[in-house]
């Protein structure tokens, strides 16, 4: 059973995911103001769009306007990880 199967049966079909970014997936949320959101990684996301032959400059980007912004209400949640925000000076 794939990821995107699993989160289907335990979170509901109506669960919003991306397509084709299942190995940046880390988690759903949960708790008592939790809707069940999909949690994928920065880093991985990227990694996933210079695996397709992006730059890095542009993964960042397409990212930003194109996943993270795309505007659906209790959508999937992108995280910086933990190693990216130590890396970069932020407590």
């Amino acid at each position: 059973m794939s990821i995107r199967e699993r989160i289907s049966e335990l979170y509901g079909e109506e669960t919003i995911l991306f397509d084709g970014l299942d190995s940046a997936i880390v988690g759903v949320t949960n708790g008592a103001n939790s809707t069940g959101q999909v949690v994928y990684s920065r880093a991985k996301l990227i990694e996933h769009f210079i695996g397709e032959g992006m730059t890095h400059t542009d993964a960042c980007e397409w990212i930003d306007f194109n996943v993270a912004g795309c505007g659906v209400k209790d959508g999937p949640i992108i995280i910086d990880d933990r190693a990216d925000i130590d890396e970069e000076g932020a407590a």
